[in-house]
């Protein structure tokens, strides 16, 4: 079974857009990873979507031909998308022109790969012009797309043109994505985001069923590693996961919605583009460990350590895995079998692992990745420090067990659960969900239980 014919990137994010330099850094890792398609589309330009009708500025054209020169040396297409939903009125024939003359004047440079997004905007036809002239959304909506398709098929070259739906995941099997199907030009290619808007799995049934409807071999707009909106405190680095092999059989191919921290998203990209080009052959940890090794040679081990500790994602929404669950899953086993004192040294040595990591990091990644996760290697470090703390607190059971405990043992105790417990409220104020809330836990446990035996055997 072969790969996916599309396998691009969709810079389709809310929040800051990218920059044309890390743009034109994408586009060459793309063309590294042998992936085919750049979309130019980030919801907070302005002219892409809110004032669709406001040509580019001349400054901008001439930036965004280098990124099309590069691509077209590199065998990447560079694709300008444009979304009018807000605020188009589907009957009015000068929109449509004022469409057509927009990607003209990206063709005029070049591009060849158009898309029309109608994705996130109401459900139902907003103006009083279409709701006289449509039977519903869908009708305005492949009149309007086929319209614009034609006109500007008979202009330029157009290599695709890609359509996303209002309806874009979910049901495959909804009247409105039946009409779309059955109206809208067969040449058209239509996206898809799964079972969910950022699906956790995307099973080969969803794909034929949706494929079906729409009669044509679905594109997936795949939200992961995205991380905007209510996302942006985690950062999806782990493993690419829950994409069914036999998907190129039923879909076109597949359009990656990065992150908004364009050179973290470099080794993600790197192991979604090994199961994009054989999805057969295709194992997620090992094209994960492989991207790490490829993207920092001399500091792989530590950064995988920091993923591992960035777990949560829609993928992943309960951070299985995460590296210090691991370790405190087993510092709990051994001190059930009554090996407290050597668990918690293993524990602590563990948490020295993790500020190593932080060093490592700090003196050997590019600063430019370093100031991307700058808020989630912060909190790195902080977790790692509040783990050792614990591990520390944890050690000390066994003294709490002995026939006399005298008071320096118990002051510095004492001083040990007050230091943890500050350390402890300090992570309301956390900005990210770096490790989850297993370390917190732990620490809240170990408060708990010395607090406990330092009121018991203060009364000695």
């Amino acid at each position: 079974m072969s790969g996916f014919q599309i396998r691009g990137v969709v810079e389709g994010f809310y929040g800051p857009p990218w920059t044309m330099e890390e743009r034109a850094q994408i586009i060459q890792e793309m063309a590294r990873l042998e992936m085919n398609l750049y979309v130019y589309a980030p919801k907070n330009d302005l002219l892409h979507r809110h004032r669709w009708e406001t040509p580019y500025p001349q400054e901008f054209i001439r930036e965004f031909n280098a990124l099309v020169e590069a691509g077209k040396g590199s065998g990447v297409g560079v694709a300008l998308a444009l979304s009018p939903g807000l605020t188009l009125t589907y009957s009015d024939f000068g929109q449509i022109d004022a469409l057509v003359r927009k990607y003209l004047s990206f063709a005029a440079i070049g591009v060849s790969d158009f898309c029309l997004f109608l994705d996130d905007i109401p459900l139902s036809l907003q103006k009083e012009a279409d709701r006289g002239t449509f039977a519903s959304l869908a009708d305005a909506q492949v009149f309007f797309t086929n319209h614009v398709y034609e006109r500007l098929k008979n202009l330029t070259a157009v290599t695709s043109f890609l359509f996303c739906p209002t309806q874009y995941c979910g049901n495959g099997q909804t009247p409105y994505l039946k009409e779309i199907g059955s109206g809208l030009h067969p040449d058209i290619d239509a996206l898809w985001t799964g079972p969910q808007v950022c699906s956790r799995t995307i099973p080969f049934e969803d794909a034929e069923t949706v494929s079906r409807t729409l009669r044509r071999k679905v594109v997936y707009w795949d939200n992961y590693p995205v991380n905007d909106g209510s996302m942006a405190c985690e950062l999806h680095i782990g493993p690419y996961t829950g994409r069914d092999v036999r998907l190129p059989t039923v879909s076109r191919g597949f359009l990656i919605n990065p992150m908004n921290q364009a050179m973290a998203s470099i080794p993600v990209l790197t192991s979604i583009a090994a199961y994009l080009k054989d999805p057969a052959t295709y194992d997620p940890l090992s094209a994960w460990e492989s991207a790490l090794e490829a993207f920092a040679p001399h500091c792989a081990q530590s950064l995988k350590l920091f993923a591992e500790m960035n777990l949560i994602s829609p993928l992943n929404p309960k951070g299985e895995e995460m590296v210090s669950d691991r370790w405190i899953d087993a510092y709990s086993s051994s001190a059930r079998s009554g090996s407290i004192a050597q668990a918690a040294s293993l524990l602590q040595q563990h948490a020295l692992t993790l500020n190593e990591a932080v060093q490592t990091l700090k003196t050997t990644m590019p600063l430019a990745w370093l100031r991307e996760v700058r808020p989630w290697l912060v909190e790195f470090e902080s977790w790692g420090a509040l783990l050792l703390k614990a591990a520390e607190l944890a050690g000390m059971f066994p003294l709490f067990f002995q026939e006399t405990l005298d008071r320096e043992t118990l002051d510095k105790s004492a001083n040990a659960l007050a230091d943890l417990k500050t350390r402890v409220s300090k992570t309301v104020d956390h900005q990210t969900v770096c490790a989850g809330s297993g370390i917190r836990e732990f620490a809240m446990t170990m408060i708990a239980k010395i607090g406990a035996l330092l009121r018991l055997r203060s009364w000695e």
